[in-house]
């Protein structure tokens, strides 16, 4: 097998695994949503409350890893049905803070796994050194992009392919 072939294959090989990991990210955030009724990047928020009563909405963009306009928007979303509300504790009147209500621990008991996605969670999962090579790895082929749009990066995986269709 000569060089072009060797990498072509290597290339479909790669090409296969990306597939893998969109379709199953896919398929999570959509069993998310038909069991909580609500997209997986909102059920986060929720977790994320659950987990830390009285957090705030910058801690949560910073747990999510994305902006904190983002996370003020997915907060908003979740008040206005309901799943949370808003208060003010009278040590410190200027931070909002958030509450989980029964509707959204109702909704939390109905996921069917991590909040914040498979991908998340299996990373997480990855030793040390094997997430550091893949994290140069990544950016080696970002840098290959020709956008190599960098504002994707705050936005979660969710409210990427959660509610692509099949």
């Amino acid at each position: 097998m000569n060089a072009d072939n060797h990498s072509s294959t290597l290339t479909i090989d790669v090409l296969r695994q990306f597939r893998v990991i969109f379709g199953s990210m896919r398929q999570y955030f959509r069993l998310v949503e038909e069991r909580c009724g609500l997209p997986a990047s909102q059920m986060w928020v929720l977790q994320e409350v659950c987990r830390t009563e009285g957090i705030g909405i910058n801690d949560i963009a910073t747990r999510m890893g994305i902006h904190q306009s983002t996370a003020s928007l997915l907060v908003d979303k979740l008040v206005s049905c309901g799943m949370v509300s808003k208060f003010r504790q009278n040590d410190d009147q200027r931070r909002v803070r958030l509450r989980l209500e029964l509707a959204g621990r109702n909704a939390l008991a109905n996921l069917p796994g991590p909040a914040e996605g498979i991908v998340p969670a299996a990373l997480s999962a990855l030793p040390e050194v094997v997430l550091k090579t893949l994290n140069i790895n990544l950016d080696a082929l970002i840098s290959e992009l020709p956008s190599g749009e960098k504002s994707f990066a705050g936005t979660p995986l969710a409210d990427m392919v959660g509610r692509a269709k099949p």
